[in-house]
């Protein structure tokens, strides 16, 4: 039922359902370029960096430990009741560094990435907060 030169609710109802059925379009047709990826195959020289923001939900005083003797008296000093025991850390050492550090027991997943240089630590980074 149209009034005066405005449209009908049909054909508004039409309209819409169009205009929804091409942006769907679009966006499918947007993620066309990608099946090119999946049907290359794998790669022998694949590689990934793989970035985890822990925003305010980890411990990082206890995720990567210094063991060298005075290293983790110190860390032990500091933390108290909160110290990871030092036998039960997993050894890591960086290629750059000559100083041992341990992981949380719990990782030993992580342990084995970063002794098979698939994994590196970038310690010390954070985000600014200005408000």
């Amino acid at each position: 039922m149209a009034r005066g030169n405005g449209i009908s609710r049909r054909e508004l109802l039409r309209a819409s359902c169009c205009a929804a059925a091409s942006l769907g379009m679009t966006a499918a047709l947007g993620r066309l370029h990608m099946i090119h990826a999946l049907a290359a195959g794998p790669s022998s020289g694949y590689q990934a960096l793989v970035c985890i923001f822990l925003f305010d939900g980890n411990d990082s005083n206890n995720l990567i430990v210094p063991n060298d003797t005075a290293g983790y008296q110190n860390y032990a000093t500091i933390r108290q009741n909160l110290a990871l025991a030092q036998g039960s850390l997993l050894p890591i050492v960086a290629k750059t560094g000559k100083m041992p550090y341990g992981l949380h027991p719990e990782l030993p997943g992580l342990q084995g990435l970063f002794n098979g240089g698939q994994l590196a630590v970038a310690a010390n980074v954070a985000r600014s907060r200005s408000r």
